[in-house]
């Protein structure tokens, strides 16, 4: 753990090591919410779209996984519908 110290301007510096493990760079974005009484800090990519691009290794055709997903939905309804008689 480490402790920094708040500047008037309200600023913070983020340790290097941290900033290295995390990929933090001159003018990387971070999302910043208050959890609590804690402050929490994540970087956010430029295009979220890309930084998710090669993250789900597929074994097949984008049909036949909508096609699973389709039987999926198809039986949770059916699961629903049979509490209800």
């Amino acid at each position: 753990m480490v402790t920094v110290q708040v500047s008037q301007k309200g600023q913070i510096v983020i340790p290097a090591k941290i900033r290295k493990e995390l990929n933090i760079k001159p003018k990387t974005r971070l999302e910043i919410y208050k959890e609590g009484d804690r402050i929490i800090g994540y970087p956010i990519p430029d295009d979220p779209i890309d930084a998710c691009f090669g993250a789900i290794r597929l074994d097949k055709s984008a049909t036949e996984v909508i096609k699973e997903i389709r039987e999926e939905e198809k039986t949770q309804e059916k699961r629903k519908t049979r509490k209800f008689l």
